[in-house]
């Protein structure tokens, strides 16, 4: 009888060990997430718009203007934009190009810039983008502008209710004719595949670089609505925030 209550004290205690060296890895990995997953402070201010170009990050600040990094946000540099002196709301990555879009506080205008030699030049691209519709001559305000893996841009523009687009081997921008059923509001990319959503449950998309589109047969949506943001994952599935819940689809 002592030998077996030796051995039963013998294996509890041996299963107390394991459980606390358990405890521990788990704490261990835990622990391990944590600090991988641990944002940093960039002290460059309030963000405007951030993008990915030619393998450096570039964020559009509020206060020090247009930084860029290229080790992965550890330090940053400003780059060159002191010709550019009207508000500056965006920026993207086209190709070898990385543009700025601007918005002048005093007469409402939009501008497009672009660089190609990280800010030591800046080009315009307005050619074909609607005029201003108040204090001319001047273009329209830039409501969005995004850029796609293809090349392509679309973007809308205060002064014309329309999706423009271009290519950066294209001399000006132009009117997506298929697109003028839509109310200017949202797109998604993957690929050479563009999907634009607009202000009803009319989807459309392109698989040709925006030069033709083809409606989708959108079920589950609410009868009217506008987009606030819509995800594409890449994959299968695209998420889509309306004036009403979140919405997936596969």
């Amino acid at each position: 009888m002592p030998y077996m209550m030796e051995w039963l004290f013998r294996m509890i205690f041996v299963k107390i060990q394991i459980m606390r060296f358990i405890t521990t890895l788990l704490l261990l990995f835990v622990s391990a997430i944590s600090v991988q997953a641990q944002w940093n402070k960039t002290n460059l201010g309030g963000s405007r718009d951030i993008a990915v170009h030619d393998g450096k990050v570039y964020a559009l600040t509020t206060t020090l203007g247009l930084q860029v990094s290229a080790d992965n946000g550890d330090t940053w540099t400003e780059v060159n934009n002191s010709a550019i002196a009207d508000r500056k709301d965006f920026v993207v990555s086209s190709g070898n190009r990385l543009y700025i879009a601007t918005y002048g506080v005093s007469n409402a205008h939009g501008t497009l810039y672009y660089t190609t030699d990280e800010g030591a030049n800046w080009t315009t691209d307005t050619v074909g983008l609607p005029d201003a519709l108040f204090q001319p001559p001047g273009k329209g305000d830039v409501r969005s502008i995004h850029a796609f893996d293809n090349g392509e841009i679309i973007g809308t523009f205060g002064g014309q209710d329309a999706y423009y687009h271009k290519n950066n081997a294209d001399a000006s921008w132009s009117i997506i004719p298929d697109l003028a059923d839509l109310d200017p509001d949202n797109y998604a990319s993957s690929g050479d595949t563009v999907i634009a959503f607009g202000s009803s449950p009319i989807i459309k998309y392109s698989t040709d670089h925006c030069e033709s589109f083809q409606s989708i047969t959108a079920t589950g949506l609410p009868s009217y609505f506008v987009t606030s943001d819509v995800y594409w994952d890449k994959g299968g599935r695209i998420y889509l925030g309306v004036n009403a819940s979140i919405i997936s689809k596969t």
